[in-house]
């Protein structure tokens, strides 16, 4: 049976986008319920290629990326996510060593990126503080020079 998108709870007067891309199903589900009590819909993603036609097909306010998808690693997910939407938070978690987080994260933020890095196994109030505080990022309003910036344009054309 096919995951669902998981509904913030409570209503809010402006739906916040996660996608949660983790192919440990219990791990995606921990994430979801989290992300759903701190205000966001979560959109779950199981595989490398099911995230990336979900980013092919529509916006997210904020990205939970597992380093670890089985067969592929989560890094060149990154781009695509810059490519998608350059102001698009990413939260990089994995179980790999801390250096290879870290790493991770670097790449995030040469190709524009804001990112963040949480260890696995997950500590859940860290987990929570990280997602309130994109949440309440993405439903700040923005600037005139941030709402003048397309979409699609990355924020450094030099960027890899």
């Amino acid at each position: 049976m096919p995951e669902q998108i998981v509904a913030a709870q409570g209503a809010t007067a402006q739906p916040c986008r996660l996608m949660v891309i983790d192919d440990d199903r219990i791990q995606r589900t921990i994430i979801a319920k989290v992300a759903a009590q701190v205000g966001f819909d979560v959109v779950p993603a199981a595989t490398f290629d099911d995230a990336a036609r979900l980013l092919e097909a529509g916006r997210f306010d904020c990205i939970t990326l597992d380093l670890s998808l089985g067969e592929n690693n989560g890094t060149p997910l990154l781009r695509k996510v810059r490519d998608s939407d350059p102001r698009t938070p990413v939260i990089v978690i994995s179980g790999a060593a801390r250096h290879v987080l870290e790493a991770t994260v670097t790449i995030a933020n040469s190709l524009g990126l804001d990112s963040l890095p949480l260890a696995k196994p997950l500590n859940l109030a860290d987990l929570r503080r990280a997602l309130t505080q994109k949440r309440q990022n993405a439903t700040s309003p923005r600037t005139p020079a941030q709402a003048s910036q397309p979409a699609s344009a990355p924020a450094d054309a030099s960027a890899p």
